[in-house]
């Protein structure tokens, strides 16, 4: 029984790990190529998403406040609308990093 209790807790555990929370907040203003998110618990560094219709805005928190994050925009903010929804963004951004880039032209 100790051996399938085992098997059965690191194969929870391994769930556990790749489970990330999604946190939520709105748009609350836009501000030339980027845009502030309220309600949104992030940290600097942090990737988000905003849910604009039939197209996600990528972006980055830049800069906190007590009540505000502070987004820079990868993609064009035109069209963008105070109040739509915006979330922690849960896979990385797909761009390589490391060590074995150093010096080279990517």
């Amino acid at each position: 029984m100790s051996a399938v209790h085992d098997i059965v807790a690191a194969r929870w555990n391994g769930v556990l790990d790749e489970v990330r929370p999604v946190r939520e907040g709105h748009v609350s203003a836009v501000l030339g190529n980027g845009f502030e998110v309220a309600g949104l618990d992030a940290a600097v560094g942090d990737r988000v998403e905003v849910l604009d219709g039939d197209r996600i805005i990528n972006g980055k928190v830049v800069a906190l406040t007590a009540s505000q994050a502070l987004i820079a925009s990868y993609e064009r903010v035109t069209g963008l609308r105070v109040g739509r929804a915006c979330r922690t963004a849960t896979q990385g951004h797909g761009i390589p990093s490391g060590d074995s880039l150093l010096g080279r032209v990517v």
